[in-house]
Order: structure tokens, then C-alpha cells, then sequence
């Protein structure tokens, strides 16, 4: 039996819904009754992205992709990883229709689901650059900081 969700979530319980709800909103998430934790995202009714959940390593979700021929991107999710100070992280490969890895994000939350870092890697894991989220102390975020893989800032954003 297939499982219909509003929306995919790495870190967070999903909202399951009914299929007729899900097919008349037409955006929302649905559960491939698979041993793969494969789910495919639809939105506006169209088949949008194949996602992949709980894996460290690509090799089989994507051995798995290039088998089902879907036309679509993918995305795979490693496992999330809490950490000391309550937050926690994952990493996310980006996934083209021919089976190719795009890049990799690795984003990082507070114990409060509030951004904290978020890095770019290559499609081989090579360090692209890294984002800093800066908050004021009543948790507003005030700018964005991005760096190159030395450490230079190389751009400023104003939230």
C-alpha cells in the first residue's frame, strides 16, 4: 500500500494525507513500496524528483534510478546526524535525469531548525564554499556570509 505525504521531510515526521487528497492538490510526496525508502515528489500533478532517504553511500539509489528511467532528478539523503549542541545535519547528493551527481549540500540546524551552515561540494565531495547564517540574539536572522574554501568571505548578504 502506497503512503501519501504533503511533503518530503529528512529530519521531521511527514504528514500523511489520503490519495484523493493528495491527487487534488496535485503537490505532495508519495512512498514507493520499496526496501529503498524511495519516495517520488509531484508537483502540479507532474512526477518532479525521485528522492532517496537514509543513505551514506550513492551507489545503490543510484544503481536503483538508473534502472527505474524515470526522466526526472533525484535526490538522495544520507542519515541524519545529531549533534552535541541539539541541531543536526545531513548531507544531500542533487541528482540529474542521466544518473549524474550535480552537487552536494550539506546543511547544518540549530537544536531550533534554524540554519546554522550550509556547504557546497562538487559532485566529488571537492569544498565549493560554505554559508554562514548569523542571528541576532532574539533569533532573527541579520546576514548570510559566504566563504571560499580558505576561509575568504566572498560575498555578504543582508537578510
Amino acid at each position: 500500500m502506497k503512503r501519501y505525504f504533503e511533503k518530503f521531510y529528512n529530519d521531521e515526521p511527514m504528514v500523511e494525507i489520503a490519495e484523493a487528497t493528495a491527487r487534488e492538490r496535485g503537490t505532495y510526496t508519495v512512498e514507493d513500496s520499496t526496501s529503498m525508502r524511495r519516495y517520488r515528489r509531484f508537483i502540479d500533478g507532474q512526477l518532479d524528483t525521485i528522492i532517496y532517504a537514509g543513505w551514506d553511500d550513492t551507489t545503490a539509489p543510484l544503481t536503483d534510478f538508473l534502472e527505474i528511467k524515470s526522466g526526472v532528478e533525484a535526490q538522495i539523503f544520507s542519515p541524519v546526524e545529531r549533534l552535541p549542541h541539539g541541531g543536526r545535519r545531513w548531507r544531500t547528493w542533487y541528482v540529474n535525469a542521466a544518473g549524474n551527481v550535480k552537487k552536494i549540500l550539506e546543511p547544518e540546524f540549530d537544536a531550533q531548525g534554524q540554519f546554522l551552515q550550509e556547504t557546497l561540494r562538487t559532485a566529488d565531495g571537492e569544498l565549493v564554499s560554505y554559508t554562514v547564517y548569523h542571528y541576532d540574539r532574539d533569533g532573527y536572522l541579520l546576514e548570510l556570509v559566504t566563504h571560499a574554501p580558505d576561509g575568504t568571505v566572498t560575498s555578504r548578504q543582508d537578510a
